[in-house]
């Protein structure tokens, strides 16, 4: 799919009823779609979701959702804190309020209302909020602008200036992260409704406070000498003008204009999926699509926007994503660490404190450094007997900077487990024991994860191997093939010179 299909809307597939009963001026400017198109929601439509928020059973709620009024459209501005929206980003996309506060700065550094961006621009928005989450870097909106760029696409008219209508996001032409949410998102034009904040901290999240200022940009005090503050949306709740008074090149970010942190954040995200192995094309019945040389056609990978949004918690994304990484990536690091094992860089000495004793019976061990220093047969000594007060910091109790960390040898000592049943450290007991039952159970996550990848790894790479040895028989045959070939045309060559 080229760039330029990315925020195509399928106008000419899609056809409305376009119904323009909008009698503001000041919306003069908006395009004749969502000027007429009328929403399709009905209260007995089978179809209608409107959950647009997380929260459990017995908790009060912060928001509702109501259907438009007949003369109400997408662009129409709503009382209070009011504003359309969606059905598909809810319901497909996952999207729950209150607003992120990141997607509330993208749409404040854009000046334009939720339901003014394309629905394909919040996967965007959402996506790439988990993905920097997932590689450790602050999401920030030089590096968001950095990656994503501003597409519009107005209704030219005979005899009057364009009218606008969606705002889009696509890649930039060097970097491209996320594959497209769909393709063309065909009914969501006519599927929205307004959502209306029920609770003080619902409304909040809508709101921030602001200094009122003059003409002149001067602050107004009261008669006490405080400067008066008012509180003002974070960002339209409805359509507004304001976001096309600057061109489309204004609201992007360059290399130049990256801190330090940000640029490097850039290099990180775009290393992470252009690692991905090539995608092989392959027919719906699973046949491999080959080229006129008999090579497998392949293209490159990206996120996978789609599987991304449907992750419910922070250890879902993680396994998501880690899915997602090359095979080849991780064999290379393994090689990395090998050559520099045998290389010795890195080596550290053990010393062995005078207090510590050897349990009898405890077998040998051997001791990895992370540095990947050359494994050195050691004794394993017992679990220091601490206080509260003397429990080492985090890092001392495995969870961190431990530079090396005991491996039984499980495969040398016959009923190892048995002999031997595993103990905990006090430390890390002590560790897993004082953390709040959310963080241990997103910890459970990642460690249930890791288990995961650990053994799709294994059964992946023990296909790998089967597929190459499958390639290489191939190949063999080929080469025989051409071997046989190569001696029918040197006989022809013999016949002819005779000739």
């Amino acid at each position: 799919m080229s760039e330029s299909e990315e925020v195509v809307e399928a106008q000419g597939a899609e056809k409305y009823m376009l119904v323009d009963c909008i009698t503001d001026p000041a919306l003069d400017w908006v395009a004749p779609e969502p000027r007429g198109i009328a929403s399709a929601l009905t209260p007995k439509d089978p179809r209608l979701y409107t959950t647009v928020e997380q929260r459990r059973a017995n908790e009060p709620q912060q928001w509702s959702t109501r259907l438009p009024r007949e003369d109400e459209r997408v662009c129409s501005s709503f009382d209070g804190h009011d504003f359309a929206m969606y059905e598909f980003v809810f319901k497909e996309m996952g999207l729950r309020l209150p607003f992120s506060p990141f997607a509330a700065s993208v749409l404040k550094a854009l000046q334009v209302a939720p339901s003014q961006l394309h629905p394909n621009s919040w996967s965007f928005i959402m996506g790439f909020e988990r993905l920097c989450v997932y590689k450790g870097v602050r999401p920030s909106l030089p590096l968001f602008f950095r990656i994503f760029k501003i597409q519009r696409k107005p209704t030219k008219e005979v005899g009057r200036a364009p009218r606008q209508n969606w705002v889009s996001l696509k890649h930039h032409e060097d970097v491209k992260l996320f594959k497209m949410f769909v393709d063309s998102v065909k009914d969501f034009k006519e599927r929205y409704y307004v959502v209306r904040p029920e609770s003080p901290s619902a409304r909040e999240s809508l709101i921030e406070l602001e200094e009122d200022r003059d003409e002149q940009g001067v602050a107004r005090k009261d008669a006490s000498g405080q400067v008066i503050v008012r509180a003002v949306p974070k960002f339209p709740l409805s359509w507004s003008y304001t976001h096309f008074q600057k061109e489309p090149k204004e609201y992007t970010t360059g290399d130049a204009d990256l801190s330090p942190e940000d640029m490097a954040a850039f290099e990180s995200l775009k290393t992470f999926v252009t690692g991905f192995t090539l995608g092989v094309w392959t027919t719906r019945k699973g046949v491999t699509i080959r080229d006129e040389r008999g090579e497998p056609k392949a293209s490159p990978r990206f996120i996978n926007t789609r599987t991304l949004l449907k992750c419910k918690n922070a250890g879902e994304v993680k396994l998501c994503l880690d899915e997602m990484e090359t095979i080849a990536e991780r064999m290379l690091k393994a090689k990395q660490d090998e050559k520099a094992s045998r290389s010795g860089r890195g080596k550290k000495k053990i010393v062995a404190r005078a207090s510590q004793e050897v349990r009898p019976g405890t077998p040998s061990v051997q001791v990895i450094g992370t540095s990947a220093g050359t494994p050195t047969s050691a004794p394993r000594p017992p679990p220091a007997k601490r206080t509260r007060e003397e429990d080492p910091p985090v890092e001392e109790a495995g969870m961190g900077a431990c530079s090396k960390f005991p491996v039984p040898r499980c495969f040398t000592v016959d009923r190892f487990f048995e002999k031997y049943p595993p103990e905990v450290f006090e430390a890390e007991r002590t560790a897993i024991l004082d953390q709040e039952p959310e963080v241990r159970r997103q910890q459970h996550a990642r460690d249930m994860a890791a288990m995961v990848r650990m053994v799709s790894s294994s059964l992946v790479l023990g296909d790998e191997r089967e597929s190459l040895v499958e390639q290489l028989n191939t190949a063999q045959a080929r080469h025989e093939r051409a071997k046989g070939r190569i001696n029918q045309l040197k006989i022809v060559v013999d016949d002819l010179k005779e000739k």
